[in-house]
């Protein structure tokens, strides 16, 4: 997405995918694999809580250990994570989608390693924390901002006895094999202190509606990846005006 223009306001890049359960014996084999981009993965435990109803219906809390693997590139720009049902890679800085296309080629080793033939969904994500100091109070964004993303700022807004300490809106949406959500916010972590610093975040996160079975589809992850990634540049686009458009291009 970020390609389109000069600066970009990306904040955090995730790409994931989810599995059956499957035994990570093989973890040191696939992080020789990966040894060129990321440091060895080392073992970290986690801890989750799941609850029961016992033969008295009263609940149980139960409390899990599970063990993640995780690692860093040597810029610390990104990270992966493994799990028995999980392997997402994040990306603190993020230049263009070539860089996530190439990283998608490591998860089709580890696909291998581990004779996963099912992946169960695949996300992509992308949030934008976007901040200028040109943008100085809370309806300022109507400049930058696509105002259908901003009616009920716009709708309160003449009230001069209401202050904004927080906004948030979000939008689910199906479009062919895909589901998106759409979250747009003014976080505020001043909270419920009146707003002082004036970020606006468009958060997308797009994520396959069906299984993808990896000999016998038509599609592979780096085809999905690609369309996901057009169909959240193209949303990215409709959600911001020229003004903002000038700015990370300028």
């Amino acid at each position: 997405m970020s390609e389109i223009f000069k600066k970009n306001y990306i904040n955090s890049v995730i790409f994931r995918i989810d599995y059956d359960n499957i035994n990570l014996d093989k973890i040191w084999e696939f992080s020789w694999v990966i040894s060129h981009e990321f440091s060895f993965l080392s073992p970290k435990s986690i801890e989750s809580n799941m609850f029961s109803i016992d033969e008295k219906w009263d609940f149980k809390k139960i409390q899990q250990t599970n063990m993640i693997w995780v690692s860093k590139n040597s810029d610390n720009t990104k990270n992966i994570e493994i799990g028995n049902t999980h392997l997402f890679i994040e990306y603190k800085t993020y230049k263009n989608k070539d860089i996530l296309l190439e990283d998608i080629e490591l998860i089709n080793s580890f696909l291998k390693i581990f004779s996963i033939d099912v992946i169960k969904r695949i996300w992509l994500r992308y949030v934008n924390i976007i901040n200028d100091e040109k943008i100085k109070e809370f309806i300022d964004w109507n400049n930058y901002i696509n105002e259908n993303l901003l009616w009920v700022v716009n709708f309160t807004w003449d009230d001069e006895n209401k202050l904004w300490l927080r906004y948030i809106s979000n939008i689910h949406l199906k479009e062919d094999k895909y589901l998106i959500n759409i979250i747009s916010w003014i976080y505020n972590n001043d909270y419920p202190n009146q707003i002082s610093k004036q970020e606006f975040i468009l958060d997308y996160d797009c994520f396959s509606s069906f299984p993808l079975i990896i000999n016998d589809s038509e599609y592979s992850i780096t085809e999905i990846a690609t369309e996901m990634n057009e169909i959240i540049s193209k949303l990215f686009i409709k959600s911001i005006k020229q003004n903002l458009i000038d700015i990370m291009n300028g």
